[in-house]
């Protein structure tokens, strides 16, 4: 590699980035990598989500991000060819937008990698003891474990109809102003209604993204569990799918698929 650069959770972005003194977050790194280099990144909890800066050069010439050890982070957005990413533990994104991801792969993103890497744990709930509040503008459920669950102020939340109904008056997508043990305040006018069952989800994105610009991706060995929505959402050219397992939807559906020419091995 053209220079190996180094993140760990006890560094600092002032710092040359070296193994003696590394930064403290993948985007800093991200914006300082060129063609052919490769990104160590230790183990510990990064509250970020990357985008790339720029991409790499070839086959031989790529940009690595390489996870040593159990890394957490949020996910990526890849606007840049030959970006390869490894061993990465993705969790709790959350956003309003349907064509966004976990791991997002705009136009331009050509021969992406993404191997050995958990794609998991959407933010979500679905039970049959919701109340929507209209004089608190706010979701109600008795049960609790709201924050614990993962939802906070400044998400966004879809609400829909949990399993065994078929629709409820007040669904849509939400911001979220703030969080209680038992309920969720909004930023919206709600009708009351309730109890019923109801899905609530501030993770309503794909646990994967491929665009319609994209081709020859390599999505090789890697988990997606437990999402608050679709697991894969595959469009473009000649992409290839080897050694995944999806598991645990919650209901929806595992994969969508569009463009032409992919292979799948399992």
């Amino acid at each position: 590699h053209a220079t190996v650069h180094y993140v760990a959770p006890t560094g600092s972005d002032t710092n040359p980035g070296s193994v003696t003194a590394p930064w403290r977050t993948i985007q800093r790194a991200a914006n300082a990598a060129q063609a052919g280099d490769l990104v160590r990144v230790q183990s510990g909890f990064y509250s970020e989500r990357v985008t790339t800066a720029r991409g790499g050069e070839s086959p031989t010439r790529r940009i690595i991000f390489r996870a040593d050890g159990e890394v957490i982070m949020l996910g990526w957005i890849i606007n840049h060819p030959y970006i390869t990413i490894e061993g990465f533990d993705i969790t709790r994104h959350s956003a309003a937008s349907t064509l966004d991801a976990f791991v997002r792969v705009n136009n331009g993103g050509d021969f992406f990698e993404l191997r050995d890497c958990e794609v998991r744990d959407g933010i979500q709930i679905a039970r049959a003891d919701i109340v929507f509040e209209a004089g608190n503008n706010a979701v109600f459920s008795p049960a609790g474990g709201l924050i614990e669950a993962g939802f906070m102020s400044g998400q966004t939340v879809y609400v829909g109809a949990a399993a065994g109904r078929t629709t409820i008056t007040n669904r849509g997508v939400y911001r979220i102003r703030e969080v209680t043990r038992e309920r969720i305040f909004l930023d919206a006018t709600f009708a009351d209604e309730g109890p019923t069952a109801a899905y609530l989800s501030a993770s309503y994105v794909f646990g994967l993204y491929l665009s319609g610009g994209t081709e020859n991706c390599l999505i090789q060995s890697n988990r997606f569990r437990n999402l608050g929505y679709d697991a894969w959402l595959v469009m473009g050219l000649n992409h290839r799918f080897e050694g995944n397992v999806i598991e645990r939807m919650n209901g929806w559906d595992a994969m969508h698929f569009g463009g032409t020419n992919h292979m799948f091995r399992f």
